[in-house]
This record gives C-alpha cells, sequence and structure tokens, in this order.
C-alpha cells in the first residue's frame, strides 16, 4: 500500500469543501444519541471525566482519559457519562461537499480516536479553543468553527502518520491540475460536466487532460463524475428526499435515466436501496 503524504490528505480534505460546526461545550449528562444525518460527521473532544461510545455492532468503548473522536462520515453512535458528574465535551458537525461520504469509507475508518496528549499540535489547537469558549467577543462561532476544522486536519494527520491511508482514485488531489477538476467537480455535482468543460477549469485540452486524469486517478473523467453523483444521491436519498427530486438534484433529466445508472453502480434501484437500509437499520434497533 502506498502511504498518503501529508500534503496530499490536506489537499483531499481542502478539495472536499471541510466544514464544522462547534454547537455544545460543557458537561454531558446521561446518554446523547447522535443519529444518521445525512453527508454530517462528529467531532467530540473529550476535556475529562469518563465515557462509553456505543456504536451499532462494535464493542462499547471506555474513553478514560482526554480524547479527540472524529467519525469522517455519517455514523450512529452515542456517547454516554459513566459518573454522575458527567464528562466535560466539546462537540461539533463535520461536513463536507456533496456526495463525499463514499470518497471518505474508502480511505478512512468509521471512527479515528486519539488520545490528546500524544499530540502537541491538538494540544496547542485545544488550548485555543477552550479559551474562545471563554470569551464573548465579536466572530466568537467563526473563530471556534475554525479551529474545528483545523482539529480534524491535525487528527487525520497524525492518523496518517501511524496508520497508512491509501488514497486510491483520489489520489489525483496529488496533481495540482486534476485537484482543479476535483474541486470544481464537488462544487457542482449538478452541473452540465463534459470532458471538455472540465479541461476547460484546468487549461488544457480534452486529450491532455483525459489521459492525464485517467493516469492520476485510475478512473476516466465520467466515471468519477458518476460515482460522486450517486453518492450525493445516496446521502439524499437517506435524508428523505424522493428519487424524482434526488435525480434533477444530482444532474439527471429523467428519473429513468438516474434510475439506470443508480442500478448499475449500487445493485439495486433508489428505491429498493432505501428500503433495504431502513429494514437494515430496523432490525439493527435494540428492543
Amino acid at each position: 500500500m502506498t502511504r498518503a503524504s501529508v500534503d496530499e490528505i490536506g489537499t483531499l480534505l481542502d478539495a472536499l469543501s471541510l466544514q464544522s460546526s462547534i454547537f455544545y461545550a460543557g458537561a454531558l449528562c446521561g446518554r446523547h444519541d447522535f443519529r444518521r444525518d445525512g453527508n454530517c460527521g462528529h467531532l467530540h473532544v473529550v476535556q475529562s471525566g469518563r465515557l462509553v461510545i456505543e456504536r451499532r455492532d462494535r464493542q462499547a468503548i471506555s474513553i478514560t482519559r482526554p480524547s479527540l473522536v472524529f467519525f469522517p462520515y455519517h455514523a450512529e453512535h452515542s456517547l454516554g457519562a459513566v459518573e454522575i458528574d458527567g464528562p466535560s465535551v466539546i462537540c461539533g458537525t463535520v461536513e463536507f461537499a456533496a456526495g463525499a461520504s463514499w470518497m471518505l469509507a474508502e480511505i478512512l475508518p468509521e471512527m479515528i480516536l486519539l488520545p490528546i496528549g500524544a499530540s502537541s499540535g491538538i494540544e496547542a489547537l485545544l488550548a485555543l479553543m477552550v479559551t474562545e469558549l471563554a470569551s464573548d467577543g465579536p466572530g466568537r462561532q467563526a473563530m471556534l468553527d475554525r479551529l474545528g476544522e483545523a482539529l480534524i486536519v491535525a487528527a487525520v494527520r497524525d492518523y496518517a502518520v501511524s496508520t497508512p491511508i491509501d488514497l486510491g482514485v483520489f489520489r489525483g488531489v496529488s496533481d495540482p491540475l486534476v485537484a482543479m477538476a476535483l474541486k470544481a467537480l464537488h462544487a457542482e455535482p449538478d452541473g452540465e460536466w463534459t470532458v471538455e468543460r472540465m479541461a476547460q477549469v484546468c487549461g488544457m485540452s480534452r486529450a491532455r487532460f483525459a489521459d492525464r486524469f485517467r493516469r492520476v486517478a485510475k478512473m476516466t473523467p465520467l466515471a468519477y463524475l458518476t460515482r460522486l453523483r450517486i453518492g450525493r444521491a445516496q446521502d439524499l436519498l437517506m435524508e428523505g428526499h424522493p428519487p424524482k427530486r434526488v435525480a434533477l438534484d444530482v444532474g439527471y433529466s429523467s428519473v429513468s435515466a438516474f434510475s439506470r445508472v443508480f442500478s448499475r453502480i449500487v445493485g439495486c434501484p433508489p428505491g429498493e436501496w432505501v428500503r433495504q437500509i431502513r429494514l437494515r437499520d430496523m432490525l439493527k434497533s435494540p428492543g
């Protein structure tokens, strides 16, 4: 496996338009569930105290020291306090560009857990966040959100140092010209894209761009666009949007065309896929 460089990982997160929103800081009382939420992941910082993380079909994890917990993509989980005086936590949501969930699922684990004391970078960023939480100055929320994003980049960087990450098809982010096309596609997955238009974004001829993209990403530009659109469609379907609307939102002129492509990539039509996911989740639900 070819280990992804720190620069490649940073470029990938930038291309996927990483955004965080810190929504809670304080004591965790009892149990809090984080349900499947479209294209949304989560960041949790355990500052002190003890808690338990539970996930579907996974053994519960006990956190007994200051730690950073990052769920890159939507994954149902819960945080539960162990003691009456609940642990001190900071929680935020994490969002990436449309259709990014399938990409993150291919290169990152469902959960990244890092002890805060093992990383001077994370400790320094957390100290800034704690200072900002104690203030009420203008721009406080924006500062917290940007610090949340910096924490995520630091966490993925530290994880990549100890664990090989193979970017696979997304190694295109290491090529500055291909990365320009990737960023444009992620910003507008429903656009009227052709190989010619992608090439124009990069200032290249159609033939040179198509060849370069295929050599770097190991996939044709249109195949990449199709997978991106289907990934975005899966997010929208899980949010409860009907297939007809989803088809238009991801760039297909008809629901029949969308359904054919979805079936080819996923293995079944959109409606059937949603029913399978709902049934699976229902069977896995406790009680």
